[in-house]
């Protein structure tokens, strides 16, 4: 599942973008998380909220992305901030559901380096994922962070925040 075309790729869409947010708290969408808690009580189980670095690639393609860090930080900013406060929406009904654990795939890293610059990453995400994984762990739930690629200018960032699994490939 790639993007074919991207939902906003010019910020002139973002208004309209954000008139259709799917409710991440609607009980239907996870009534499997409750039945596989339910048939499966001894089990670890994971709910997952997919990749919210390549949301934004899949929202406004890499080059549009690549761009915003440095053009358009203010509504990339908003951007994530909503993303997040999505994560965070799911991150509440998996509890309810019992969920031991919330996996994330962000693949942060390109071969020899992390995709965009580690400050940057910093001040992008670093406390939005800080209040995430804050979150979790109030919920009594771990936090799982997959990623591949070079990521090594932020693991003690990963560490300090409270990542509690960090899956490399």
């Amino acid at each position: 599942g790639e993007a074919v075309e991207n939902a906003i790729f010019n910020w002139e869409q973002f208004p309209r973008w954000k008139e259709k947010l799917p409710d991440f708290r609607a009980p239907r969408r996870y009534t499997n998380a409750r039945r596989l808690r339910e048939t499966q009580p001894d089990k670890f189980i994971m709910g997952g909220i997919g990749s919210l670095m390549m949301t934004l690639v899949y929202l406004r393609g890499y080059a549009n992305y690549m761009e915003d860090i440095h053009l358009h930080r203010r509504s990339l900013e908003e951007l994530i901030s909503i993303l997040y406060c999505c994560a965070c929406d799911a991150i509440e009904e998996y509890a309810r559901c019992g969920m031991d654990a919330v996996i994330a795939w962000e693949d942060w890293g390109l071969q020899d380096r992390l995709m965009i610059h580690p400050n940057d990453w910093r001040k992008l995400f670093k406390e939005h994922m800080r209040i995430m994984v804050r979150l979790i762990h109030d919920r009594h739930m771990k936090y799982i962070l997959h990623s591949c690629g070079f990521i090594v200018d932020i693991i003690d960032d990963l560490i300090e925040i409270g990542v509690d699994v960090l899956q490399l490939d």
